[in-house]
């Protein structure tokens, strides 16, 4: 969806059918967060764009984590976020 027309710092706009092509109970979580809160866009998109964990180490200690959690059922999957960082840091 095209946010450029909403002033991301205003209370949080009516979206209408945003998400009815898919990712839809996400996206009714998104809007019903944001009206009750009173939050923004700016403030759902940082909310919803936070990692919630971070698997910091070498290649095989991010893979050990990661296979803990999953085997553990903490986890069914992830979402790879890499930060900008990353690109001074590593050698592809």
């Amino acid at each position: 969806m095209d946010f450029s027309p909403y002033d991301l710092d205003a209370p949080f706009p009516e979206l209408g059918d945003f998400g009815r092509n898919g990712w839809e109970s996400t996206t009714d979580r998104i809007k019903e967060v944001g009206k009750q809160e009173k939050l923004t866009l700016r403030e759902m998109a940082l909310r919803s764009t936070t990692p919630r964990h971070e698997f910091i180490g070498t290649p095989c200690q991010v893979a050990d984590s990661m296979q803990r959690w999953f085997e553990n059922d903490a986890a069914d999957g992830f979402m790879l976020v890499p930060r900008s960082y990353l690109k001074d840091s590593m050698t592809l």
